[in-house]
């Protein structure tokens, strides 16, 4: 009987209990599974899935990046051309400008400003120009309706300086 207690011990012990353990193991893990909480590591290839999905994320973002400069880039770069194309007709408008001043003057400085004493007698002819009435005023003409009557004179005597 000891002899068979013993062989019956050591039976169970190295092949039932192995394959029952193996057996629930299963069993738990496919109600896990059907859960959706398997707590166990996940495997290699599934982390390899994992980061390769995480990378084509990325190089998605990268590139929507990438177009985004790019469109910016193009637009200031017509910004950039427009304002140019303003200021070159503004610089051709001012060059007109200047020689039509120039033709006006009669003179075609190569500095363009006008020397002081030029300037000094264009003011005495613009001043002696024919539209200009230059006769004496008319002293017995009435005062148009002035807007400001005259100021009055201030009364009673003024503090001398040396009060002060």
């Amino acid at each position: 009987m000891a002899a068979s207690g013993a062989g019956t011990a050591l039976l169970l012990k190295h092949t039932i209990i192995p394959r029952f353990k193996s057996w629930i193991r299963k069993v738990v893990m496919e109600e896990e599974d059907e859960k959706g909480t398997l707590k166990g590591r996940p495997s290699l290839a599934e982390e390899a899935a994992v980061a390769a999905k995480a990378a084509a994320a990325a190089a998605v973002d990268v590139a929507r990046a990438s177009q985004e400069m790019l469109a910016s880039k193009t637009e200031e770069k017509r910004y950039f051309e427009e304002l140019t194309n303003l200021l070159n007709y503004q610089v051709r408008e001012m060059k007109s400008m200047s020689s039509a001043l120039q033709k006006l003057e009669g003179k075609s400085s190569t500095s363009g400003r006008i020397p002081a004493m030029e300037r000094d007698d264009k003011r005495v002819l613009i001043s002696h120009s024919t539209d200009i009435n230059d006769q004496p005023p008319n002293p017995y003409q009435p005062v148009p309706n002035p807007h400001v009557g005259p100021k009055p004179k201030p009364l009673g005597n003024w503090p001398k300086s040396e009060q002060f």
